[in-house]
Protein backbone atom coordinates (compact mmCIF):
# COMPACT_ATOMS: atom_id res chain seq x y z
CA UNK A 1 0.00 0.00 0.00
CA UNK A 2 2.78 2.18 0.59
CA UNK A 3 4.44 1.35 -2.20
CA UNK A 4 1.49 2.22 -4.47
CA UNK A 5 0.05 5.65 -2.23
CA UNK A 6 4.20 6.63 -3.16
CA UNK A 7 3.47 5.87 -6.62
CA UNK A 8 0.25 7.34 -6.91
CA UNK A 9 1.79 10.74 -5.54
CA UNK A 10 5.04 10.12 -7.93
CA UNK A 11 2.29 10.00 -10.86
CA UNK A 12 0.26 13.52 -9.79
CA UNK A 13 3.43 15.32 -9.20
CA UNK A 14 4.77 14.36 -12.89
CA UNK A 15 1.44 15.14 -14.17
CA UNK A 16 1.46 18.40 -11.89
CA UNK A 17 4.73 19.98 -13.39
CA UNK A 18 4.09 18.70 -17.04
CA UNK A 19 1.20 21.05 -16.66
CA UNK A 20 2.92 23.54 -14.95
CA UNK A 21 5.21 23.87 -17.89
CA UNK A 22 2.58 23.30 -20.28
CA UNK A 23 0.89 25.82 -18.91
CA UNK A 24 3.68 28.46 -18.17
CA UNK A 25 2.18 28.74 -14.75
CA UNK A 26 5.63 29.23 -12.96
CA UNK A 27 6.99 31.61 -15.70
CA UNK A 28 6.17 35.34 -15.55
CA UNK A 29 5.49 36.27 -18.58
CA UNK A 30 6.52 40.17 -17.24
CA UNK A 31 9.80 39.56 -17.43
CA UNK A 32 9.87 39.33 -21.08
CA UNK A 33 9.60 43.31 -21.36
CA UNK A 34 11.73 43.83 -24.07
CA UNK A 35 9.34 42.06 -26.32
CA UNK A 36 6.71 43.58 -24.57
CA UNK A 37 8.46 47.17 -25.19
CA UNK A 38 8.69 46.58 -29.00
CA UNK A 39 5.07 47.31 -29.45
CA UNK A 40 5.98 51.20 -28.48
CA UNK A 41 7.45 51.01 -31.77
CA UNK A 42 4.77 49.98 -34.06
CA UNK A 43 3.45 53.90 -33.26
CA UNK A 44 6.36 54.81 -35.25
CA UNK A 45 4.25 53.81 -38.41
CA UNK A 46 2.27 56.57 -39.60
CA UNK A 47 1.82 55.16 -43.21
CA UNK A 48 2.02 51.89 -44.74
CA UNK A 49 1.80 52.10 -48.16
CA UNK A 50 -1.41 54.04 -49.10
CA UNK A 51 -2.81 53.62 -46.27
CA UNK A 52 -2.69 56.51 -43.62
CA UNK A 53 -2.75 56.09 -39.32
CA UNK A 54 -5.49 58.13 -37.68
CA UNK A 55 -6.35 58.56 -34.53
CA UNK A 56 -8.78 56.01 -32.53
CA UNK A 57 -12.00 56.64 -31.15
CA UNK A 58 -11.50 57.60 -27.52
CA UNK A 59 -14.53 55.97 -26.76
CA UNK A 60 -13.30 52.47 -28.01
CA UNK A 61 -12.23 49.77 -25.66
CA UNK A 62 -10.03 47.37 -27.20
CA UNK A 63 -8.57 45.94 -24.69
CA UNK A 64 -11.18 45.15 -22.08
CA UNK A 65 -9.42 41.65 -20.68
CA UNK A 66 -6.62 41.64 -17.51
CA UNK A 67 -3.19 41.93 -19.09
CA UNK A 68 -2.78 38.58 -17.87
CA UNK A 69 -4.22 37.24 -20.21
CA UNK A 70 -4.18 39.21 -23.36
CA UNK A 71 -0.57 40.53 -22.46
CA UNK A 72 0.28 44.27 -23.49
CA UNK A 73 -1.35 45.58 -27.01
CA UNK A 74 -1.18 48.43 -28.97
CA UNK A 75 -4.00 49.20 -31.61
CA UNK A 76 -3.71 51.02 -35.16
CA UNK A 77 -6.31 52.36 -37.01
CA UNK A 78 -5.09 53.23 -40.57
CA UNK A 79 -7.82 55.01 -43.80
CA UNK A 80 -6.75 54.30 -47.17
CA UNK A 81 -6.29 57.91 -48.70
CA UNK A 82 -7.94 57.01 -52.08
CA UNK A 83 -11.38 55.14 -50.95
CA UNK A 84 -11.69 55.51 -47.68
CA UNK A 85 -11.34 51.80 -46.60
CA UNK A 86 -10.59 51.60 -42.87
CA UNK A 87 -8.65 48.48 -40.97
CA UNK A 88 -8.27 48.72 -37.60
CA UNK A 89 -4.91 46.67 -36.43
CA UNK A 90 -4.57 45.33 -33.10
CA UNK A 91 -1.09 44.01 -31.64
CA UNK A 92 -0.66 41.54 -28.67
CA UNK A 93 2.25 40.35 -26.53
CA UNK A 94 1.56 38.44 -23.85
CA UNK A 95 1.49 34.65 -22.33
CA UNK A 96 1.24 31.85 -24.17
CA UNK A 97 -1.43 30.28 -22.72
CA UNK A 98 -3.41 32.97 -22.78
CA UNK A 99 -3.23 34.10 -26.28
CA UNK A 100 -3.18 31.02 -28.26
CA UNK A 101 -6.89 30.00 -27.19
CA UNK A 102 -8.35 33.37 -26.91
CA UNK A 103 -9.02 33.49 -30.94
CA UNK A 104 -10.90 35.59 -32.96
CA UNK A 105 -13.91 32.55 -32.84
CA UNK A 106 -13.32 32.92 -28.42
CA UNK A 107 -13.37 36.54 -28.31
CA UNK A 108 -16.14 37.84 -30.62
CA UNK A 109 -18.38 35.27 -30.19
CA UNK A 110 -18.01 36.18 -26.48
CA UNK A 111 -19.31 39.66 -27.73
CA UNK A 112 -22.44 38.49 -29.45
CA UNK A 113 -21.01 37.91 -32.67
CA UNK A 114 -21.92 34.48 -34.65
CA UNK A 115 -19.35 33.52 -37.35
CA UNK A 116 -21.48 32.58 -40.57
CA UNK A 117 -19.04 31.37 -43.12
CA UNK A 118 -15.59 28.87 -42.57
CA UNK A 119 -12.58 30.88 -42.01
CA UNK A 120 -9.87 30.50 -44.86
CA UNK A 121 -6.29 30.56 -44.67
CA UNK A 122 -4.19 33.55 -46.12
CA UNK A 123 -0.55 32.57 -47.29
CA UNK A 124 1.22 35.99 -47.70
CA UNK A 125 4.45 37.51 -47.93
CA UNK A 126 6.43 39.51 -46.07
CA UNK A 127 9.57 40.81 -47.88
CA UNK A 128 12.66 39.49 -46.69
CA UNK A 129 11.27 37.21 -44.04
CA UNK A 130 10.07 33.99 -43.61
CA UNK A 131 6.16 33.61 -45.29
CA UNK A 132 2.88 34.16 -43.08
CA UNK A 133 -0.05 32.06 -43.22
CA UNK A 134 -3.07 34.52 -41.55
CA UNK A 135 -6.50 32.96 -41.33
CA UNK A 136 -9.95 34.85 -42.02
CA UNK A 137 -13.03 35.03 -40.26
CA UNK A 138 -15.89 36.58 -40.68
CA UNK A 139 -18.34 37.73 -37.93
CA UNK A 140 -21.71 39.58 -37.94
CA UNK A 141 -24.10 41.09 -34.70
CA UNK A 142 -27.23 42.66 -35.16
CA UNK A 143 -27.99 45.61 -33.36
CA UNK A 144 -30.32 48.00 -33.74
CA UNK A 145 -32.33 46.99 -36.47
CA UNK A 146 -29.01 46.31 -38.36
CA UNK A 147 -26.47 44.27 -38.71
CA UNK A 148 -23.05 44.53 -38.25
CA UNK A 149 -20.37 42.47 -40.90
CA UNK A 150 -16.75 41.89 -39.39
CA UNK A 151 -13.74 40.49 -41.34
CA UNK A 152 -10.50 39.94 -39.54
CA UNK A 153 -6.88 38.43 -40.02
CA UNK A 154 -5.66 36.83 -37.49
CA UNK A 155 -1.90 34.54 -37.38
CA UNK A 156 -0.03 34.68 -34.27
CA UNK A 157 4.22 34.63 -33.98
CA UNK A 158 6.94 33.50 -30.91
CA UNK A 159 9.22 35.86 -33.20
CA UNK A 160 9.21 33.94 -36.03
CA UNK A 161 6.81 33.39 -39.25
CA UNK A 162 3.45 34.15 -38.61
CA UNK A 163 1.01 31.24 -38.64
CA UNK A 164 -2.20 29.47 -37.44
CA UNK A 165 -1.76 26.38 -36.27
CA UNK A 166 -4.75 24.02 -35.35
CA UNK A 167 -3.93 23.65 -32.15
CA UNK A 168 -2.00 26.86 -31.23
CA UNK A 169 -1.12 26.32 -27.58
CA UNK A 170 0.18 22.86 -28.60
CA UNK A 171 2.30 24.50 -31.69
CA UNK A 172 4.19 26.91 -29.15
CA UNK A 173 4.32 24.86 -26.06
CA UNK A 174 8.00 25.89 -25.69
CA UNK A 175 7.38 29.23 -25.90
CA UNK A 176 5.99 31.22 -23.06
CA UNK A 177 5.47 34.57 -24.73
CA UNK A 178 4.31 34.97 -28.02
CA UNK A 179 2.45 37.91 -30.76
CA UNK A 180 -1.16 38.00 -31.49
CA UNK A 181 -2.26 40.49 -34.27
CA UNK A 182 -5.83 40.66 -35.92
CA UNK A 183 -6.05 43.35 -39.04
CA UNK A 184 -10.34 43.93 -39.09
CA UNK A 185 -12.33 45.70 -41.64
CA UNK A 186 -15.88 46.23 -42.03
CA UNK A 187 -18.40 44.41 -44.49
CA UNK A 188 -21.11 45.48 -46.33
CA UNK A 189 -21.70 41.78 -46.67
CA UNK A 190 -20.64 38.66 -44.69
CA UNK A 191 -20.56 36.93 -48.19
CA UNK A 192 -17.94 39.80 -49.21
CA UNK A 193 -15.43 37.83 -51.47
CA UNK A 194 -12.12 37.35 -49.63
CA UNK A 195 -9.94 37.88 -53.22
CA UNK A 196 -9.05 41.51 -53.43
CA UNK A 197 -9.92 42.68 -50.21
CA UNK A 198 -8.10 45.72 -49.50
CA UNK A 199 -7.09 44.58 -45.64
CA UNK A 200 -5.48 41.27 -47.30
CA UNK A 201 -3.32 44.41 -49.48
CA UNK A 202 -2.77 45.84 -46.43
CA UNK A 203 -1.86 43.60 -44.37
CA UNK A 204 0.35 42.64 -47.26
CA UNK A 205 2.23 45.76 -46.94
CA UNK A 206 2.19 45.94 -42.89
CA UNK A 207 4.09 42.75 -42.56
CA UNK A 208 7.81 43.47 -43.22
CA UNK A 209 7.27 46.81 -41.26
CA UNK A 210 5.53 44.72 -38.57
CA UNK A 211 8.39 42.25 -38.51
CA UNK A 212 11.42 44.97 -38.31
CA UNK A 213 9.34 46.36 -35.53
CA UNK A 214 8.54 43.69 -33.25
CA UNK A 215 12.68 42.07 -33.90
CA UNK A 216 13.69 45.31 -32.95
CA UNK A 217 15.29 46.27 -36.59
CA UNK A 218 13.35 49.16 -36.73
Amino acid sequence: MVRLAAAAAAILLVNGTLHGLWSFRWHSWSDSGVQAERLNDLRRIEDVGDWDRRPLDEREDPLPLPEEVIGKGEVLRFVNRFNKTEVKVLVNCGPTAGLAVHTPRVCYQAHGYSCPTSDRRVPLSAGEGAPAEFTASTFSKSKAGSSEHLRVLWALSDGGAWQTPDVPLKAFKRTPVIYKCYVQRELASPDEPLDGDPAVEFLSALLPRLNAALSGAH
